[in-house]
């Protein structure tokens, strides 16, 4: 997802939910209630996957209530 290294990410549709919703005047961040993110990372399982992603998020992009999944645990 752009230049933070995810692999294989997607933003959930919540966030264009809440964008789409705004009345016109332009992009302000503080309409988006989340930014759900979920990759396929079969190279790390872990729980501790999920919070070093949201921290990459975060540090590109702090203005955003980032959440993500590896939809990868999902599958074990």
């Amino acid at each position: 997802m752009w230049d933070c290294g995810l692999p294989d990410a997607w933003v959930g549709a919540g966030a264009i939910r809440d964008l789409v919703r705004c009345d016109g005047d332009g992009f302000d961040p503080s309409l988006v209630r989340e930014v759900d993110v979920v990759l396929l990372d079969l190279a790390d399982l872990s729980r501790g996957n999920d919070d070093r992603a949201t921290r990459r998020l975060v540090a590109a992009w702090p203005e955003l209530p980032w959440e993500t999944n590896n939809q990868a645990l999902s599958r074990q």
